[in-house]
């Protein structure tokens, strides 16, 4: 039985009979179901886990145990993008589908729409993984015998790998010259000299700012989809950056001008003192100060890849630049390999002077 309660709250009741044969009813209401299709789901996967008989468990009915199982160990962002994800390529086509049926055929004849669809393969990588995620906590947790997808990823061949953007030095002061708000010019400085991602820049406080050592820590970043401060991406993530007397300077003028009002402590944001800064107010403010130098535009996170570039040419290894950056030191030559020019000549170059150097000794001898 489905039903409602007063408060509108969907419930499931069933009657059963307990081990001494007597009839009990079981009831089970929960806010989070939004229509009676949640709550009959609900209450049939119930009655299966109850039974103890999994063997004509759906996908949909798996996805929502793996739902529940990862409320605890994803952020509410990761979860917003999967739950987008599976109601938008898996379910259409998997939903009612009992897991223990599903063949390679199947996957493939889900796949080759996606791949139709035009999607980058970064994207169709992302929602091959969630499908096979989802079937491999199923049987992790015994709720299925086996991962139906174990063939490989469809990609598109034939595309070509986009090309990093960013900006020089020169082209930043160009285009630094052009932000008349205060504010906003000390934050595009953060972004393009600290290499922050722009959630992090957003989340910081006055606090975070140690003006004595020169540093700025990294403990936190914003989810500008729920509008709220989270830890930051990954462990890696925590760190302490640390920033040039010039933007100190910057950063200290602004803290300054803080003081003055009401409300001011150390927990006010750095940037937009009482009021997180908006990613459409940013990206307006880059684009008029784009407009103005006559600067091709770049992403808000292409300030990162800016700052990247500017390490590297300034001959950072790849494990400075990852400390710095949050990241490991794979992920940086992964992304940023191509940023290393010189790298592969200067080993040509050593290891010819030293094939050369074996050369003249044979000659001698």
């Amino acid at each position: 039985m489905i039903g409602k309660t007063k408060d509108g709250i969907y419930y499931f009741a069933f009657y059963y009979k307990d081990a001494f044969g007597v009839r009990k009813q079981k009831k089970v209401q929960n806010s989070e179901w939004t229509t009676k299709k949640e709550a009959r789901q609900a209450m049939e996967l119930y009655l299966a886990q109850a039974n103890g008989d999994t063997s004509r468990l759906t996908v949909e009915q798996l996805w929502q145990l793996y739902l529940e199982n990862r409320k605890t160990h994803l952020k509410l962002k990761s979860l917003y993008t999967q739950t987008n994800t599976y109601e938008k390529h898996i379910r259409p086509f998997f939903e009612k589908r009992i897991v223990s049926e599903i063949t390679h055929k199947d996957i493939m004849t889900w796949q080759m729409p996606l791949l139709n669809e035009g999607y980058r393969n970064r994207y169709l990588e992302k929602i091959q993984e969630l499908l096979r995620t989802i079937f491999n906590f199923g049987v992790k947790y015994s709720y299925i015998p086996r991962n139906p997808f174990t063939i490989d990823y469809l990609r598109n061949k034939d595309e070509r790998k986009e090309e990093m953007r960013y900006w020089t030095k020169a082209q930043f002061d160009e285009f630094i010259e052009q932000v008349d708000d205060p504010m906003y010019k000390a934050f595009f400085s953060v972004l393009f000299w600290s290499g922050l991602r722009v959630g992090e820049a957003v989340a910081l406080t006055v606090g975070d700012i140690d003006f004595i050592k020169g540093t700025v820590s990294v403990n936190k970043t914003y989810d500008f989809v729920h509008h709220i401060v989270t830890s930051p991406k990954t462990s890696t993530s925590y760190r302490s950056v640390t920033l040039g007397d010039t933007i100190l300077a910057t950063l200290q003028g602004i803290v300054d001008e803080y003081k003055l009002g009401l409300g001011y402590s150390e927990s006010s944001l750095l940037f937009g003192f009482n009021r997180h800064l908006a990613p459409t107010t940013i990206k307006r403010k880059q684009t008029e100060a784009c407009a103005l130098a006559k600067l091709p535009a770049i992403r808000i996170h292409d300030f990162r890849h800016s700052h990247v570039s500017l390490l590297i040419s300034l001959g950072f290894t790849s494990f400075e630049i990852a400390k710095r950056l949050g990241h490991s030191v794979t992920m940086v030559d992964n992304v940023y390999g191509h940023l290393f020019p010189e790298t592969q000549r200067l080993m040509a170059n050593r290891l010819d002077e030293l094939n050369r150097q074996k050369t003249t000794i044979s000659l001698k001898n």
